[in-house]
């Protein structure tokens, strides 16, 4: 995709409101992941607070998840130049795909716990 100045997609590149939901939720994820993996190697009077902290970041995480759901349902997916329509309708399954995916993620957390 070409760089873009603008704050929404475009129809060939995607805006800088896309591109910075997408770099929050990466950041969020991998903060979430080494939280939950340190927890057990924390001191046991420190498990809650890095418990809590967890949970705290998982309950942004949904609200950053919503947000990009909201917005890419808003906001059709930009097409790359030269893009045939078979790839692009696959690239937007597999877009929505992960995104589902990462719901289920955040949703097992709770129900594992």
């Amino acid at each position: 995709m070409s760089q873009s100045n603008s704050l929404q997609d475009q129809p060939n590149s995607f805006g800088w409101i896309s591109i910075s939901l997408h770099w929050i939720t990466a950041v969020i994820i991998t903060a979430l992941w080494i939280l939950g993996r340190s927890i057990e190697f924390q001191a046991v009077d420190a498990i809650d607070a890095r418990r809590t902290l967890h949970v705290t970041v998982g309950l942004i995480a949904w609200l950053v998840l919503a947000g990009r759901i909201f917005w890419r349902l808003k906001h059709p997916h930009p097409r790359a130049v030269g893009q045939s329509n078979r790839i692009h309708r696959v690239a937007r399954f597999a877009h929505y795909l992960m995104l589902g995916l990462l719901g289920i993620m955040l949703l097992s957390g709770p129900l594992l716990a």
